[in-house]
């Protein structure tokens, strides 16, 4: 089982593909945004619909429900890419991570995409 940095490592890996895919990479902001966003989620357990809890992403990541989670995270690179793209940038920055994170977390139907705060 990876430990959280290493998780941390895959969840940065995959937005920038994300972004990449749009042509745009992540500025240090963006980096800031998602280790303040998903370093703790890491070891934190996920909820079902009815509120039952469930493992921690940690737990899950080597596993089929961790692959599902890591495209989640290319799409949020993916979305965070096509607005800085939209605003003529060559970088995502800390706001456009967080505004996509927070919508590919509403968009979703997993027990660890719930999100638990609006981006600010």
């Amino acid at each position: 089982m990876p430990n959280q940095e290493e998780v941390f490592a895959s969840i940065v890996a995959s937005v920038a593909e994300g972004a990449n895919e749009e042509g745009i990479q992540l500025d240090a902001s963006a980096l800031e945004a998602l280790r303040n966003r998903y370093f703790d989620w890491i070891v934190r357990p996920g909820k079902t619909k009815d509120g039952h809890a469930v493992g921690t992403p940690l737990q899950v990541w080597d596993g089929d429900d961790g692959g599902m989670l890591r495209k989640k995270f290319k799409k949020i690179g993916k979305e965070a890419g096509k607005k800085a793209k939209g605003k003529s940038k060559t970088k995502v920055d800390g706001e456009e991570t967080r505004t996509s994170s927070y919508d590919v977390e509403l968009g979703s139907d997993c027990d660890w995409c719930r999100p638990p705060i609006p981006p600010p």
